[in-house]
């Protein structure tokens, strides 16, 4: 999760926006999937919760080390 949040460029993310956009080996996830794997992020102080279904990325954890290397 955390993965695709860093790569599309996100600081925050709210379930809504990202259950039809999010997937894994070709499978979606719930809205309530989707929740426990915000609060993962935020039980490893990855994130933090704005509200009941958006979460804030830490900002030392926002930047994304691309393929060819360079951090954006």
């Amino acid at each position: 999760m955390l993965q695709f949040l860093q790569r599309t460029g996100r600081t925050s993310a709210v379930i809504q926006e990202i259950q039809p956009n999010f997937k894994v080996k070709g499978q979606r996830f719930t809205s309530l999937e989707l929740k426990r794997l915000f609060n993962e992020l935020v039980e490893a102080s990855l994130a933090g919760w704005l509200d009941a279904s958006t979460i804030e990325i830490a900002p030392n954890q926002t930047e994304c080390l691309c393929s060819n290397g360079i951090r954006r």
